[in-house]
């Protein structure tokens, strides 16, 4: 489920033109392109989480999973509001 709320986190910030997809780019990569610092920062955290349970053998729990769907919703709340500032 986090792999998926990753997944499709990326994908949102693709469609509004905030990273540039693409299948052999890296987390780190993605942050980089990322320029505001409040969406950065949720990203970050996100992908630490991420990563720990793709890469890590870390067993997701219910709390990773709200930690990380919460971290989205932030991301998604704030690029809603720098468009609609547009």
């Amino acid at each position: 489920a986090i792999k998926i709320v990753y997944l499709e986190t990326l994908h949102k910030l693709n469609e509004k033109h905030l990273i540039k997809w693409e299948l052999a780019k890296t987390p780190a990569e993605y942050y980089y392109e990322i320029k505001n610092k409040n969406i950065k920062t949720d990203f970050l955290q996100m992908t630490s989480i991420f990563l720990s349970v793709r890469y890590g053998n870390k067993e997701a729990d219910k709390d990773m999973f709200l930690q990380v769907t919460g971290q989205r919703d932030r991301i998604l709340k704030i690029n809603s509001q720098l468009t609609i500032r547009h």
